[in-house]
């Protein structure tokens, strides 16, 4: 998967809208992807909940799409962002999600309020 494949996958999902005319994933799966849940018993708060196709995030209704080895489609609705992540990591890949939340969700604030 190249870049611009997982950007193209994590924001045609996350908004449900036509991409050139195409309809990439109709909006009613999209609405059954974290909707239709369960709880995996896993210790960490953000691989505890599985979706369809999809893990929920313990932050921010937050949800991802993954890879091996780090690579991620991560869905923010609530920055209406998406964030697309291709890496050959070794280590937990919990470490690349916190990073995300170190670095990129609060650059996502300061530009959700410049635009209020």
């Amino acid at each position: 998967m190249l870049e611009g494949d997982g950007a193209l996958s994590g924001c045609g999902v996350r908004s449900a809208s036509p991409y050139r005319g195409d309809r990439l994933v109709p909006g009613d799966y999209i609405a059954r992807m974290t909707a239709d849940t369960t709880d995996t018993g896993r210790a960490e708060p953000d691989n505890r909940t599985y979706g369809l196709h999809v893990w929920l995030f313990a932050r921010d209704e937050a949800w991802r799409m993954d890879g091996i080895y780090g690579q991620f489609g991560i869905v923010l609705p609530g920055h209406h962002a998406c964030v697309s992540i291709t890496a050959h990591y070794l280590g937990p890949t919990t470490h690349i999600l916190d990073c995300v939340w170190e670095h990129i969700v609060p650059a996502l604030a300061v530009s959700d309020s410049s635009w209020k």
